[in-house]
Parts: C-alpha cells; structure tokens; sequence
C-alpha cells in the first residue's frame, strides 16, 4: 500500500500554495506530495510521522517537510461535540518549478536550494526564535501578491539561518527508492499508527505485511535495524509525551491510551526510550 498521493490545490492567482487546516481530526492516512511543506500548529497535538521517523507536536510549533515524505499527524484524542473542531493549522505549499524551472538554480539562491534539500529528512522547529517564525506563516492566509512570494523568500532565508532546529529522521529519507524497494513497510507503518491505543499482535502485523511472523521479524529486522517490538514501543512513548502535555489524564490513562496494558511495563519503556520517568517528563515539560 502506497501512501495516498495529494494533489495540492492550485490557481491561477499563486504560484504556490496557502492552506488553513481546520476541522475534528487531521488527516490520518499517510500521504505526500512533491511540494515542499511548512506548517505552523494553531491548535492540536500529537505526534507527527514522517518518514521513518515521528516526534509529538503541539500549538505554537513549526516543522518543514520535503518533497515526497510520506507523513502523517495523529491528533490525540479529545472530546469534543459535532460542531469543535480539534485542530488548526497554516501550511504553505510550493514545488521546485512553483516560481519556473531555473528558479532555485539562480546564484542568489544556492543556499536556499541546499537548504531545501536537506528539507528532506523533515525539520521541526525549536527554541525561542520559533515564535518569530510562527507569526511569519500565520500572516501568510491575509497576504497576496508580490509581497506573498517576498515573504516566503524572507521566511526561507531566516529559517536557514534558524540556530535551534532538530532533524526529524537521522538521514535522508528517499521516498522514490523507499517505494520501489518495499511497499509493504508503509502497510506495516499505517496499521500500527492506527491501532496505537490496542494490543498489537505480531500475527495481526505479520498478516498485513502478507509474511509469516518469523518471516516478518526477519524483513521488519533488516531494514529498520530494530526489532518490530522496539519500533511500536517508540511509537507508544511519543504517543504517550504528546497525552502526557494533558494534566487532566493520569499516568495509568496515558498508558491505557497508549496500548500498554501494564503500567510497570509502561514506565520501564518510557525510561528506556526517554531516559527519564512518564512523571519526570510531564513535570521537566510544564516547567517551560
């Protein structure tokens, strides 16, 4: 199963892309598109995936993706009526040849071009100066025209020179050869993301991928370096920092929303994975 192609929407008014995300959910298949991606989180949190990889956001953060990284936002739950909606986002969208073909091969613009390029293993933005960025990109839906491509130009080059920013996958993510490779992993990826709050079956996960378990284990194994076990437990634990940000859920209801059926259990991975206790973490985060 490959992750579901978008089509972003455009006009004959831009040469790229504004969106406001607002509605109960977001989006939860995975999916890419060749376009660049930058996002500020209005409302909402959770974990983002991208790539092979996944880190929790929530309200004020700004991440960047690049062209063709399979992604996904996986709000934690909330309780809300038909008529609330849970989350809020602004995402610019804008593609290699949005502004022409030799756009990004301009002299004036090498450094942006390299920049874009190691866009590919995800960026999330951090630390004090993410809030500067976080306005610039709030603006964006009340702009229009040439002063619209002038901010995203200026937003660029203050983002490349950006001091506190974290690479979401440790290498570059190639979706292209990722897809000719093995379209089984990303079956395997969306079934866990969906049941992250059940217990998983290595017989139910094996299924998916269409392999035996010891088959499974095998192929799971050779290309992530971990054993499936290992990966579900991170995916739990970033799961579990994002409910963990919620002082209303208990430890115990965090672990319960996570798919760990034993507390015990669930504070040995926590530590393993975090280096630091589930009511360490909520006390070492509220302390910001």
């Amino acid at each position: 199963m490959k992750p579901v192609q978008f089509s972003i929407p455009k006009t004959q008014d831009t040469s790229f892309h504004v969106q406001k995300d607002e509605a109960r959910n977001f989006y939860e298949r995975l999916h890419q598109h060749p376009e660049w991606q930058i996002t500020a989180i209005h409302k909402g949190e959770g974990i983002l995936f991208a790539g092979n990889s996944s880190t929790p956001f929530q309200a004020g953060d700004v991440f960047m993706l690049g062209s063709n990284t399979p992604h996904l936002l996986k709000n934690s739950r909330n309780s809300l009526t038909e008529l609330e909606t849970g989350v809020c986002s602004i995402s610019v969208f804008f593609g290699r040849e949005s502004f022409g073909k030799e756009f990004f091969a301009l002299p004036e613009l090498k450094q942006v071009d390299s920049y874009l390029k190691k866009a590919k293993r995800g960026i999330m933005f951090t630390g004090k100066e993410k809030a500067i960025l976080f306005e610039q990109l709030s603006s964006f839906p009340e702009k229009q025209g040439l002063g619209l491509l002038i901010d995203l130009l200026s937003m660029l080059r203050f983002m490349m020179n950006f001091r506190e920013q974290e690479f979401i996958n440790s290498q570059y993510y190639d979706a292209d050869l990722e897809s000719r490779r093995d379209e089984r992993m990303q079956k395997v990826m969306q079934f866990s993301i969906q049941h992250l709050d059940k217990e998983i079956k290595l017989e139910e996960v094996a299924r998916e991928a269409n392999l035996s378990v010891s088959q499974f284990c095998r192929y799971f194994k050779l290309h992530t370096r971990k054993t499936y076990i290992q990966y579900l437990n991170e995916l739990r634990i970033e799961h579990a920092c994002s409910l963990l940000r919620k002082a209303d859920l208990s430890i115990a209801q965090v672990s319960f929303e996570t798919g760990f059926q034993n507390l015990s259990h669930f504070n040995r991975q926590f530590l393993k994975v975090k280096k630091m206790t589930p009511s360490a973490y909520r006390k070492h985060d509220h302390s910001y």
